[in-house]
């Protein structure tokens, strides 16, 4: 079950039931929701809330809350944009180099910020103020590719640890900038000033 809708002007809402990665077309025990839409005063910037509800039988096998990486999200890109790097402020670029995976690399962006681009100098930046682990990142597959269907593709997500228990509630915003990269990185800066204490949100009732 997915449902969409338009919520104003400014943001798509969306809520399904996931399926399992590992079980072939078996949906969980779970909702998640999502929120997008334009940061305001900055439209080159999207801010995106995630929200996963828990809906799990208290004694199922998976059994009580235990501390596990979360994805805070998991973005691909199509395969152009292969040159990755983590911002460090104030314009301020490190490259990130990585075979193709997975498995993934794992870096450590001191900003909680990275960004991928292409040939042509334009980028895509993340910026997830919540995650508090080494980020995964890198390509998949090789040959540059434009088509999003395509299979090769470029992977960033910021990692987060949290104890989702069997009636969790877990609730974290991230964005996303486009632009060249001295765009990219005047937004990055903005953002980082008004957001970069934000935390994930979990509430285990």
């Amino acid at each position: 079950m997915t449902e969409s809708k338009k919520i104003d002007a400014h943001t798509l809402y969306a809520e399904t039931i996931p399926k399992l990665w590992d079980m072939p077309n078996e949906e969980a025990a779970a909702v998640m929701r999502q929120w997008t839409g334009f940061e305001p005063a900055m439209p080159e910037v999207v801010v995106v809330t995630c929200e996963l509800i828990c809906r799990r039988d208290t004694n199922d096998v998976w059994g009580a809350a235990k501390p596990r990486h979360q994805e805070v999200p998991a973005l691909y890109f199509i395969r152009n944009f292969d040159s990755i790097r983590s911002y460090l402020g104030h314009g301020q670029w490190r490259e990130e180099t990585q075979q193709p995976g997975p498995p993934w690399g794992r870096t450590d962006p001191p900003l909680r910020a990275m960004a991928c681009f292409n040939d042509q100098g334009v980028g895509i930046g993340i910026f997830s103020p919540v995650s508090t682990e080494h980020w995964n990142f890198g390509p998949h597959g090789g040959g540059k590719t434009s088509d999003p269907a395509a299979g090769p593709c470029i992977h960033v997500a910021p990692i987060s640890k949290a104890a989702l228990g069997p009636q969790s509630t877990y609730r974290y915003r991230y964005w996303m900038v486009l632009g060249t990269e001295d765009q990219v990185a005047a937004r990055l800066d903005d953002l980082r000033e008004k957001y970069a204490t934000e935390r994930a949100t979990l509430t285990n009732p």
